[in-house]
């Protein structure tokens, strides 16, 4: 199986960005100070708290994924990493949940400042999330 070096690092790299947003959003909205009153705020938390998680767990498994097949081609060759095809599709899914994930914590968010820019922030989250699944699906 012949691997896209550069494929896997743009994931990586995304899912790493995607990260490092979603906690920074936890971090935001944990110091609002009427947290424990507001379900859409605590909707939103656990919304980026799960994307940050699995977008983590996509970022370690493709660095250490690219770390072992380096390590593999220097001592062996490029030949033998067929395992490495389940990986790619791993971190691929991975990435795609905590999009998900992290576009419905971003879609929660205008609900906390009215119902007029919850509709309009949800609506838009939404589209942004099946332009990008059409887009996807479309890739061979």
């Amino acid at each position: 199986m012949t691997i896209n070096r550069a494929a896997i690092d743009q994931i990586v790299l995304l899912s790493s960005l995607l990260a490092g947003f979603s906690l920074t959003a936890i971090l935001q909205l944990l110091s609002i100070k009427d947290a424990k009153k507001d379900k859409v705020l605590s909707v939103a938390i656990v919304a980026f708290s799960l994307s940050t998680s699995v977008l983590l767990i996509a970022t370690i498994v493709g660095s250490m994924m690219l770390v072992r097949v380096d390590m593999w081609n220097n001592s062996f060759g490029s030949s033998g990493i067929d395992y490495v095809g389940k990986f790619t599709n791993i971190i691929s899914t991975l990435f795609f949940i905590g999009s998900f994930i992290c576009f419905f914590g971003l879609g929660s968010l205008g609900w906390l400042k009215s119902k007029q820019l919850g509709w309009i922030i949800s609506i838009t989250a939404t589209i942004s999330f099946l332009i990008s699944w059409v887009i996807v699906l479309q890739l061979p």
